[in-house]
C-alpha cells in the first residue's frame, strides 16, 4: 500500500491519518507554505513550519488552530513520523518528509534550487519516493540568477527618473525576494502597496533583511513618486489605486 495516495480532499496518508495541503476542509492538515493553492481555510487543525506562522495567520485567521514546528524536528502522527525540510520557495516553505517503519516519502510542495537571500535554502531529503510540484517542469523554463534579474529590474527603475515605476509582482513571495535581492545594489526606500507592506513586515520580523519599504497609504495624494520604485499586486493594476501615479511606466515580474 501507498504511503501517501490522492483522495477528494488530497494527499492523504493513512498511516498517520493527515493529509498534506488538502484541497477541502479536513481534520488535520499538514501544510507546506501559505501560498493560497496550498493552504486553505477550514481544516480543524493545522501543523506547518514556525516560519511560516504569521503569514498563515494573517491569511487564514488569527485565532485558526495551528501548530509550528522548527526544520528538522520529528513529529509523531499515528504510525509514522513526519519532519519538515526547507524547500527554498518562500518564508517558511518546507518539504514534508513521512517516514513509517523502514520507508521514506517526501512532498515537495513548491520549490526551488536556486539562491534566495528572502528564505532559508533548499534542503535536499533522502527518500524512497518524491511527490513532486512541477509549475515550471518543462525543459524549455531556465531562468537567469536573481541578481542578474534584479539588476535587470533595477536599471530599468533608473532608465527613467521623471517617471513612477510600478513593478506587479505576488504580494507573498514575489515581493519579498526583489526587496532582499535589491539590498546587494541600493538602499533606497521603495514604495509597497498595503498588501505588500503587511506580509514585508513579517518577514522583517523573521530576520528577513531588504531595502527600506514605505506603504504608499503613508503618503500624501500630492506625493508624485517620479524616479521611485513602487511594489504591488497584479490586482492593482485595475484599481483605484493607480490614480496616484502619473505616466508610470510598469513591469511584471513572475517566475
Amino acid at each position: 500500500m501507498a504511503l501517501i495516495s490522492v483522495r477528494p480532499e488530497g494527499l492523504y496518508c493513512e498511516k498517520g491519518d493527515f493529509y498534506i495541503d488538502p484541497w477541502r476542509s479536513v481534520e488535520t492538515a499538514l501544510i507546506t507554505h501559505a501560498h493560497s493553492d496550498h493552504a486553505r481555510a477550514g481544516s480543524a487543525q493545522y501543523i506547518a513550519t514556525a516560519q511560516s506562522e504569521g503569514i498563515l495567520r494573517r491569511r487564514l485567521g488569527q485565532d485558526m488552530g495551528l501548530q509550528g514546528v522548527e526544520y528538522g524536528d520529528l513529529l509523531q502522527l499515528g504510525d509514522t513520523w513526519v519532519s519538515f525540510h526547507s524547500a527554498g520557495h518562500v518564508l517558511g516553505s518546507a518539504q514534508i518528509r513521512v517516514e513509517h517503519k523502514d520507508e521514506v516519502w517526501v512532498v515537495s510542495g513548491d520549490y526551488k534550487r536556486c539562491a534566495d537571500p528572502s528564505c532559508a535554502p533548499f534542503e535536499v531529503v533522502p527518500c524512497d519516493t518524491f511527490i513532486t510540484e512541477a509549475t515550471f517542469g518543462l525543459p524549455i523554463y531556465r531562468w537567469d540568477s536573481g541578481a542578474e534579474t534584479v539588476r535587470r529590474i533595477y536599471d530599468w527603475w533608473q532608465g527613467d527618473p521623471e517617471r513612477p515605476s510600478i513593478l506587479f509582482c505576488y504580494a507573498f513571495g514575489k515581493a519579498q525576494r526583489v526587496l532582499s535581492e535589491l539590498v546587494q545594489l541600493t538602499d533606497r526606500p521603495v514604495y509597497v502597496h498595503g498588501a505588500v507592506h503587511a506580509l514585508t513586515e513579517i518577514y522583517r520580523e523573521q530576520g528577513v533583511a531588504m531595502v527600506p519599504t514605505i506603504p504608499t497609504s503613508e503618503m500624501p495624494h500630492t506625493h508624485q513618486y517620479a524616479g521611485d520604485l513602487v511594489l504591488a499586486p497584479p490586482s492593482g493594476r485595475r484599481s483605484s489605486w493607480m490614480k496616484r501615479f502619473k505616466h508610470p511606466q510598469t513591469a511584471f515580474a513572475s517566475g
